[in-house]
């Protein structure tokens, strides 16, 4: 396990110093999903289907992030996100909903005029 654990946190370092600009996204975001290091996963995914996978597993990620990462996604791509994660575990995503709600309220509102 130790030796995980130290793979771990070369893998987050390198990524984290982003050493690189060409490599496969999606191969690496896969990798990282696997070995649980899904805000790592999450920076790297595209597709809203991996997305939505990944970002249901909100206890593995810190609140903070998510509703900062909340910001880089479009609002039809952050509101099938909310969807996926209240149709998971309800109890445990409500709240991150709704401070992703607040903070991002305007992106959200919808132009009733038209």
């Amino acid at each position: 396990k130790q030796w995980y654990q130290r793979r771990v946190a070369i893998t987050a370092g390198i990524l984290g110093n982003q050493m690189f600009t060409h490599y496969d996204r999606a191969h690496i975001a896969q990798l990282c999903e696997q070995a649980q290091l899904l805000q790592r996963a999450l920076e790297h995914y595209s597709d809203i289907f991996d997305i939505k996978r990944a970002i249901v597993h909100t206890h593995l990620l810190k609140p903070e992030w998510l509703i900062e990462y909340f910001g880089t996604l479009s609002v039809d791509d952050s509101l099938e996100c909310l969807k996926a994660m209240l149709t998971a575990n309800l109890r445990q995503n409500l709240q991150i909903c709704v401070q992703k709600r607040k903070k991002y309220r305007l992106r959200l509102c919808v132009d009733t005029t038209a």
